[in-house]
Order: structure tokens, then C-alpha cells, then sequence
């Protein structure tokens, strides 16, 4: 196995030949502690947050209070899909470097890793910091804990999507843009700007970076994906899809065409 131990995660670590993994330098220690004491196993000490098929999240305690996010893969579905291109997992590491460096809130990236025998993807995992105190964004949902809270859902989709229209002009789509993986925290107090939220993104594995010219016909996929859940007229829509428009710095749509497009 290629092992990198860095400050950052860059795209050049990841192989599609054999296994690989990264860990962040001052993580390293941490991180075999952890494996050789258990906690990175399924059915070991860590909290199972939640499950699939094919995968498994775990709430792993670092200590001192903190915790981490583990992701892991039991069974790759398809695996002669990832013979020629990275795992999801891999994917997600790339994309966390990358949206960082556009100024998305992220949890921090620890470590990744892909497991393979021949190119053939037989597991992958990645961990970042665990988002302590953040709920996610179906709590602005009809039914939801704060439906009601009209300001509060008004700086939820505003804010996200000045973040969208960044990710956009950077000719990144996120492909997966719907508010359970939107995490937020009130704050106790409205920062220097009035915002009253404290914003996150999780779960980036589906972003991809595509050609400029393609970017504005594609980003109806991202609007139509968030809207799907929320009970708000096309009126309601409209003004936040302007102000979307509004933050995009490269080659904005027309907001009229864009809400015919998606609505």
C-alpha cells in the first residue's frame, strides 16, 4: 500500500492500480491509535451514526471531547465501474481540497483510502472531523423542527446558495445539493455581517468540475435537487434564484430563463 503522510490531501496520492491512503501529518499518530485499538471497526467501540447496504458511518471518539466521521465501503457495488476512475471515496477526498480552496465551509479531511487488488476496488473509506452541534437542513422542511422559522430558512437557501453560485463559477457542480447534506448552527449571537446561521457542507462525493461552456446549462440539476423537498411557491423560488444570479461573478444566467428552466 502507498501511504502519504501531509499537511493536505492532493489528487496525485490516489491510484487506480493499487491501494493507497492519506492521512493529515498531525492526525497519523492518532489514526493508527485508532485502528489498532478498534475503533475503526464496525462492530467495535465507536457509535454507528448510520448504514446502508453497502456502508456504514461511525462516530469515532478522539478524545478531549472530539470526535471524527468514519466512512467505509463493507462491498463496492459495480467494481468494474472504478477500473479506470477513483472510488467515491477518493472522489470525496478530491473534493474536499478543492471546495476548500473555493471557500466552502468543510469539516476538516483527516484521511482516505482505497483498498484494491489488481484495479479491482474491493473497499474505500474516507474521515473528517464530525460537524459537533450542526443539524442539517430538513429541519426548514414542511414537518420539520423549524419550519416556521421563516428568517432562519430565508439565510439557510440564501447563503447556500451564494456558495453555489462560487462552486459554479469555478465550473464545479455539486450533483448532490440537497439540505440534508447542508448542515447548520444558530449562533448565539448574529456574526459582524447579521448572519445569524453558522453553515456547512458534507457528503461532496458527486461534485465534479465540468467545462465552462456546459456549466450553465448543467446547474438546473442543483436547483430542481434542492427546491424537490421545500413547500415554497415559484414566487418564493424566483427571489432566491436572483440572488443567485446575482453572486455569480463569471458568465451569470439570466434569472426569468433560469426559473423557466427549472420550474
Amino acid at each position: 500500500m502507498r501511504q502519504f503522510v501531509a499537511e493536505k490531501f492532493s489528487s496525485s496520492m490516489r491510484s487506480l492500480a493499487g491501494s493507497w491512503q492519506y492521512l493529515r501529518r498531525d492526525f497519523a499518530p492518532v489514526f493508527e491509535r485508532l485502528s489498532r485499538e478498534g475503533f475503526l471497526r464496525e462492530e467495535g467501540p465507536s457509535a454507528k451514526i448510520w448504514q446502508t447496504k453497502n456502508r456504514f458511518v461511525l462516530k469515532v471518539p478522539l478524545g478531549e471531547g472530539r470526535f471524527a466521521a468514519y466512512k467505509r465501503y463493507r462491498k463496492i457495488s459495480r467494481p468494474r465501474k472504478f477500473m479506470l476512475r477513483p472510488s467515491p471515496c477518493g472522489f470525496e477526498a478530491y473534493n474536499y481540497q478543492l471546495l476548500k480552496e473555493l471557500g466552502i465551509p468543510l469539516p476538516e479531511l483527516l484521511a482516505a483510502g482505497d483498498t484494491r487488488e489488481h484495479f479491482r476496488l474491493r473497499t474505500a473509506f474516507i474521515m473528517t472531523e464530525f460537524a459537533e452541534g450542526f443539524r442539517d437542513g430538513q429541519e426548514f422542511l414542511p414537518g420539520g423542527a423549524l419550519a416556521e422559522e421563516k428568517e432562519l430558512r430565508s439565510e439557510f437557501i440564501s447563503r447556500n446558495f451564494r456558495l453555489l453560485a462560487r462552486c459554479h463559477d469555478a465550473c464545479v457542480l455539486h450533483r448532490g445539493f440537497n439540505p440534508a447534506n447542508l448542515l447548520f448552527k444558530v449562533r448565539s449571537a448574529p456574526d459582524g455581517e447579521g448572519n445569524r446561521l453558522d453553515l456547512l457542507w458534507i457528503d461532496v462525493a458527486s461534485c465534479r468540475r465540468r467545462p465552462r461552456f456546459l456549466v450553465n446549462f448543467l446547474i438546473v440539476h442543483d436547483f430542481r435537487q434542492f427546491f424537490r423537498s421545500f413547500d415554497l411557491t415559484e414566487e418564493e423560488k424566483a427571489v432566491f434564484i436572483d440572488g443567485y444570479c446575482r453572486s455569480r461573478k463569471t458568465a451569470p444566467p439570466d434569472p426569468a430563463r433560469l426559473c423557466r428552466r427549472i420550474f
